[in-house]
């Protein structure tokens, strides 16, 4: 792997403590920021003197390093969806994944992009016709996805098997006829 990463420096910053603590900041690259704003990683030394922090310094710089090799290193979601992509048909699958989700408030939560990349991927882009859902696509993505992910994924896939299976299959899922209308 090209190790081409920014050089680690030490910065002070004023902490609870009334001297302060030592960091270690590094320039992220460009393809793992997530935003315009997101240029630096910081990591705490532990320690007010600077001595002790810069000889902690390289260890601390190659444990960064190690994680964004993992990052770097590829990303299955992104390679199984990309097998199955046509970026003519259904513009870049990077653009997708990486837009901002409005409603993704921590990393825990649901990214619906992931989520609806992984439903194009499976639909080929269209409404579906019965027979046309990739289920067996589905359940390979579905282990990629985190908890939050992988719920919604979940609902989006029950609901494609609802709308499927025409009237008995809304009976099938409605069993109580549902909380309201349901229109066919």
């Amino acid at each position: 792997m090209d190790r081409s990463y920014h050089k680690p420096r030490l910065e002070k910053y004023k902490d609870k403590t009334p001297k302060g603590k030592w960091y270690v900041v590094i320039t992220k690259p460009e393809s793992l920021r997530k935003s315009k704003n997101d240029k630096t990683l910081r990591r705490t030394t532990g320690t007010s003197d600077k001595r002790i922090a810069e000889m902690r310094v390289h260890g601390i710089a190659e444990d960064i390093y190690k994680e964004w090799d993992d990052l770097l290193r590829g990303d299955p979601l992104r390679e199984l969806l990309q097998q199955h992509w046509s970026e003519q048909h259904y513009g870049s699958l990077d653009e997708m994944l990486s837009a901002t989700d409005p409603l993704q408030v921590n990393e825990d939560d649901a990214n619906m992009n992931k989520v609806f990349a992984c439903y194009t991927a499976c639909t080929k882009g269209t409404t579906t016709a019965v027979g046309e859902f990739n289920i067996v696509l589905a359940d390979k993505l579905f282990k990629y996805l985190n908890p939050s992910e992988a719920r919604a994924w979940r609902r989006m896939i029950n609901a494609e098997d609802c709308l499927l299976s025409g009237f008995f299959g809304l009976v099938k899922c409605f069993p109580n006829g549902g909380s309201g209308s349901v229109s066919v």
